[in-house]
């Protein structure tokens, strides 16, 4: 907003005569036109601004070309950031580890076009990683609106609070707008709902809030007599400085665990959320057939049929890469040794896969001095691996090789970290699994990013254990070498692969087998997913099975019901009735359990009642009646309503029958 001219003259008076001079004006020069211009520097050599965050603001840069050398303003291309007086605002500068580099900030808090020294924020150096982060606490008499702020790096030597506009020589300078707002305590609108979920399934419990600056840290208990702890930042926990923390492959250990966030803001205190428990049901064993009856000396099959979903151990996409990721190792065996080693991805090269601009992992020619061997290894955590489990990744190159790279995977099944101790050896990674360019060619590595997929192989058994390396591994690199250059890693995921789960079988002994014939008996805790019976008496068997996650199931219990031969002992006789009569016939029988089927053939109606069912050892013969002629009709009890039953059967109502039928009844 541009403020009116104000004009000035001269009145000149001499006695009674004067003279006034031509109006000159002075234009007050909007506040964005004040700030100053820092000389030129130079920032092509790694002493570079990679990327600023606070609040909203994520804005990922290169080497800013001006004008002047090593400055760019990003007032009209990026939306100013809302950020809080009265509040510490958290900002975020990476910057390349190659060399040291020194950060500071400034916000023109009073508007008035000057960064002066009470509006400075020191972020320091660069020594313990690439990532620097420090809090900006504005002054709640900041004034509200959008103002100016400068985020500056410098190679090797502090800035100091005067050094907003200084000059040097290697170093970078980037200006941004952001909107200073009143802040507004936090308040949490909603707390953790308790959770019920199967084992080796996922769970999530999240928070509400309104309010300025929300941070989030999460709370566990193992049950509500035991102290909380602070979750850590391990599997199967993540998102624990977010609003929803999430489990994942929740094991049975996890039952009864108590969760609540600790919620802060910028200008309130701590509170903390209600807290929600977790309560983890054991997974069912499902058997096919649920339960069986055969005939003694039979054999009888019992399948398993839970299926293990795929699971992935291990899905890191590198968004902080010092400290490395929980579980993962780094060594570095190149001699000499370069001035780096494995490092955040510098976005001046290329950006990541996906995800943040920065969040890969890199490593270049400097993991060497001079003119050596590079053999820069970084190791996956511990699991468990068997034949079918598959690693996923994705690398790349810069484009325009001249000096090419080569990456070696390999696998180990001790869970160890052994590498060796020189830039030749392997330690306990012998299984080399690919090799990315290994001629060392100019075309060989990928120049955009590529997945490569692995399935593992050739083990002998499972492996409760093991643990995948990446080697940078480049002979005669480093920066005087004709080799190595620059490569970067991505998303990273090992999955292992379900299938039929395998059950711990027991029942009664002598009386299980593993194959169809019943000749190779089962051994004792043996896993196995089908396993095969036959018990002379009724028996139960019982299965449980245990998942990787790891999880074991409740146990599930199969009755085997057996059936004896059957041998009839008595055989109905014939019989000789009157006309309008009736009679019985009776048969006995062993074995069983039993049931009965009388069958019936007349030579007037053999279609009528071929089969009757009964399950009853005695039947009842009476007459039926159809066109006035008689027919005997078998029953299977004394009972009325077999009567009207067998009525409906013959088709026919009358009189005769009815009466005969109701004398069998009464």
């Amino acid at each position: 907003l541009s403020l009116p001219a104000t004009f000035y003259q001269c009145i000149v008076t001499c006695g009674a005569n004067s003279g006034t001079s031509t109006p000159v004006s002075v234009a007050l020069t909007p506040v964005t036109g004040c700030y100053c211009i820092p000389p030129g520097t130079d920032c092509t050599d790694d002493d570079v601004i990679l990327r600023v965050r606070i609040s909203t603001l994520d804005n990922a840069s290169t080497c800013g070309t001006g004008p002047p050398a090593g400055y760019t303003n990003y007032t009209s291309t990026v939306a100013a950031p809302v950020v809080y007086a009265g509040a510490g605002n958290p900002l975020t500068v990476n910057v390349p580890t190659t060399f040291t580099e020194q950060v500071a900030a400034w916000i023109d808090y009073n508007q008035n076009g000057v960064f002066e020294a009470s509006e400075y924020t020191n972020l320091g150096s660069n020594v313990a990683g690439g990532q620097l982060v420090g809090n900006i606490n504005i002054p709640g008499s900041a004034l509200t609106g959008v103002t100016r702020m400068r985020v500056r790096v410098r190679f090797a030597t502090a800035l100091g609070s005067g050094d907003a506009c200084l000059g040097y020589t290697f170093g970078e300078t980037e200006d941004y707008n952001v909107n200073i707002q009143p802040c507004v305590p936090i308040t949490i609108t909603s707390s953790p709902s308790s959770a019920s979920v199967t084992c080796g399934n996922n769970a999530s419990f999240s928070v509400a809030t309104t309010g300025s600056i929300p941070a989030y840290v999460w709370e566990f208990r193992p049950n509500a007599s035991t102290a909380w702890q602070f979750v850590p930042n391990a599997a199967p926990y993540s998102g624990i400085n977010t609003a929803t923390l999430t489990l994942t492959g929740v094991s049975a250990a996890y039952n009864g665990y108590q969760y609540r966030a600790v919620v802060t803001g910028g200008c309130s205190a701590t509170d903390f959320s209600n807290f929600a428990t977790l309560t983890v049901n054991p997974i069912v064993p499902v058997v096919t057939p649920p339960s069986a009856t055969i005939c003694v000396g039979t054999i009888q099959s019992l399948s398993l049929t839970n299926t293990l979903g795929n699971t992935d151990l291990i899905s890191e996409g590198f968004n902080v890469v010092s400290p490395l990721p929980a579980g993962w190792f780094a060594q570095n065996n190149s001699t000499p040794v370069g001035t780096t080693g494995w490092f955040q991805g510098n976005t001046a090269v290329f950006t990541a896969q996906s995800g943040p601009a920065d969040s890969y992992i890199g490593a270049n020619f400097n993991n060497v001095a001079g003119a050596n061997t590079i053999s820069n290894w970084l190791i996956t955590p511990a699991v468990a691996i068997k034949n079918g489990d598959i690693l996923k990744f994705w690398t790349r190159t810069i484009t325009g090789v001249s000096f090419p790279d080569r990456l070696e995977v390999r696998m180990n099944t001790s869970n160890t970290t052994n590498v060796g101790a020189t830039n030749a050896s392997v330690g306990d990674f012998t299984n080399l699994l690919l090799t990315v360019n290994p001629s060392l060619t100019l075309t060989g590595y990928p120049e955009v990013w590529t997945e490569y997929t692995i399935t593992v192989s050739g083990l002998g058994a499972p492996v409760a254990a093991g643990r995948f390396a990446f080697r940078y591994w480049v002979t005669n690199g480093g920066p005087s070498g004709a080799n190595s250059d620059y490569i970067g890693i991505d998303n990273v995921v090992f999955t292992s692969t379900g299938g039929t789960a395998q059950g711990i079988w027991t029942g009664p002994a002598g009386t299980m087998w593993t194959n169809a014939g019943a000749t190779t008996p089962y051994v004792a805790g043996t896993p196995l997913s089908t396993i095969y019976v036959n018990p002379s008496v009724t028996s139960n068997y019982q299965v449980n099975f245990t998942t990787l996650t790891p999880c074991t199931s409740a146990t599930t219990t199969v009755p085997v019901s057996v059936v004896n031969p059957v041998v009839l002992s008595t055989s109905p006789a014939n019989r000789s009735v009157c006309v309008g009569g009736s009679t019985t016939f009776t048969a006995a029988a062993t074995g069983g359990p039993l049931t009965y089927q009388w069958q019936v053939s007349t030579d007037r109606r053999v279609d009528l009642f071929k089969y009757i069912w009964c399950n009853v050892s005695i039947i009842y013969i009476i007459s039926c009646y159809i066109s006035n002629e008689q027919l005997p009709l078998p029953l299977c009890n004394h009972c009325s309503s077999m009567c009207w039953n067998y009525q409906l059967s013959c088709g026919y109502t009358d009189s005769k029958f009815i009466a005969n039928c109701n004398n069998i009844c009464t």
